[in-house]
């Protein structure tokens, strides 16, 4: 399957961060954003790592809507869905990190 739409990964740095992407601020030095390419996309979704996610922290991640994770819910199935290099692992890593979370917006 096929997708064209643009997929982004945001992580806040700080408080300042979640709050300016809640208030639909596209860009600050509050905020990392990724571009998450469809290849990547493609991959985590073959390997499940969304459903890993969804079954284990009660969210639902898809392509139609947006979805927070928490830094605490990415500490909680970081073995599970850390296998793979790129910019996944890497806006995971920083969501950890500054203990924020990572916004998806697929």
């Amino acid at each position: 399957m096929i997708l064209t739409k643009e997929k982004y990964i945001t992580v806040p740095k700080n408080e300042a961060g979640i709050k300016e992407y809640e208030s639909l601020i596209d860009e600050s030095e509050n905020m990392i954003t990724y571009v998450l390419p469809e290849d990547e996309f493609e991959t985590l979704d073959k390997h499940h790592v969304f459903d890993i996610i969804n079954d284990k922290c009660d969210l639902m991640i898809d392509i139609y809507e947006s979805e927070t994770v928490s830094a605490e819910e990415l500490k909680a199935v970081y073995d599970e869905i850390s296998l793979l290099k790129g910019v996944w692992l890497d806006a995971v890593n920083k969501a950890i990190k500054y203990g924020t979370c990572v916004f998806l917006d697929f």
